[in-house]
């Protein structure tokens, strides 16, 4: 369940920004954020002693690597949306996909 979240989080800011009636700029920047605590708790809660995957959930699973790649991905989102914020939409796609990918 950890996993999907990483992935869910993008993807329910593009939804519910209209209905909250939040600027979408500013609720991509906060799922963005979210993301990132989100994924610096993945390293604090993986085991880099263990061989298999780790979080293992309906098919989904992550290793060292991996997790490397989702806080490296987690970590430039945000920036990327500072610099463009007229991309928000693609950039939380591209965020929520990118996730998908490495697990």
């Amino acid at each position: 369940m950890l996993l999907w979240l990483l992935i869910l989080l993008p993807l329910g800011a593009i939804f519910l920004s209209p209905l909250l009636k939040i600027p979408l700029p500013l609720a991509g920047l906060w799922s963005m954020i979210l993301t990132l605590i989100h994924s610096f708790l993945l390293v604090l809660l993986f085991n880099p002693y263990s061989g298999q995957f780790q979080f293992s959930y309906m098919g989904l699973g992550i290793d060292g690597i991996s997790l490397l790649l989702v806080v490296l991905t987690a970590f430039m989102m945000p920036i990327c949306l500072l610099v463009e914020p007229e991309q928000t939409i693609p950039l939380l796609l591209l965020e929520s996909l990118l996730m998908g990918v490495f697990f």
